[in-house]
């Protein structure tokens, strides 16, 4: 809904590919012509199952699958509440399982997922344990999928942003 994965839609509908952005929060009209905007939860698999649905309707395939939706912060390993750094994993690396499981059906033989990993995802910063975790998992993510989807020449890549302003 905003940063980066904002961006990407904006460009992708420049070029003229049909884009569907889907967030938990609100969404920025980039177009009624050939965008959808979908409330989707990518924590929730019923919340993803229906969105996926949903984009399929609306334009019969989806070419390109940009698993982009991602949560940061500090979780130093003393902390006490777990939840964040359950949230960060959750949000980051289930959430992309989620949402690719559900697209891989609708995806053309030589379509594309990309995952927007991070430079965290190959080096540590000490108090972003879960983040470093969840993006480096998006890379193991994205080995494996690369090979279990090469045989209908469905590309699958990780990009590795640094430190964007956004």
């Amino acid at each position: 809904s905003r940063g980066m994965g904002l961006a990407i839609a904006k460009k992708l509908h420049q070029e003229g590919a049909s884009v569907a952005l889907c967030a938990r929060s609100p969404i920025e009209d980039i177009g009624k012509d050939r965008a959808l905007a979908l409330e989707m939860d990518v924590r929730d698999p019923k919340s993803v199952d229906a969105g996926i649905r949903r984009i399929a309707d609306r334009f019969g395939r989806i070419d390109i699958v940009v698993n982009n939706a991602g949560i940061s912060g500090v979780t130093p390993i003393e902390a006490h509440d777990t939840a964040p750094w359950m949230d960060i994993i959750q949000t980051n690396v289930i959430g992309a399982y989620y949402v690719t499981r559900a697209a891989v059906p609708h995806i053309p033989n030589g379509g594309r997922v990309v995952m927007i990993s991070s430079v965290l995802g190959k080096f540590g910063v000490p108090g972003y344990t879960a983040y470093c975790t969840a993006k480096t998992g998006l890379i193991g993510f994205t080995r494996a999928l690369a090979l279990e989807l090469a045989p209908r020449k469905i590309t699958v890549n990780a990009v590795c942003p640094g430190w964007t302003d956004t």
